[in-house]
């Protein structure tokens, strides 16, 4: 399927399905507490029909604590849904997982951009 563009308060976001049930969300630009709402709305929307889910950070050049808020509620839905999930990171979104993920518990998850 074509990839879906959407742009909105300083990220932009890129949704492509790969069958049969693979979704690749890629977000550019910054996530604050300005955009997070819109973030993890996104995300939650795209994720109903996932059986598996690649969210790529590796374009976030900000990353705030509400953001970080957001990737944990996807962690918690997929695992709920049984969607298995990756999380592609840039620095900025490192740095705030090192404060705000001190245990490593999306570790498994994270691979560098």
């Amino acid at each position: 399927a074509a990839p879906q563009h959407l742009t909105r308060d300083r990220a932009n976001y890129t949704t492509q399905a790969l069958p049969p049930s693979t979704v690749v969300i890629t977000v550019d630009g910054e996530l604050d507490a300005a955009n997070t709402t819109q973030f993890s709305n996104y995300i939650q929307l795209r994720l109903r029909n996932a059986e598996k889910l690649v969210l790529d950070l590796s374009g976030v050049t900000f990353f705030a604590a509400e953001a970080f808020s957001a990737v944990h509620k996807v962690s918690v839905q997929a695992a709920g849904q049984n969607v298995q999930w990756n999380l592609l990171t840039s620095a900025p979104v490192d740095r705030m997982l090192q404060i705000c993920d001190p245990d490593h518990a999306l570790d498994e998850l994270r691979q560098a951009g």
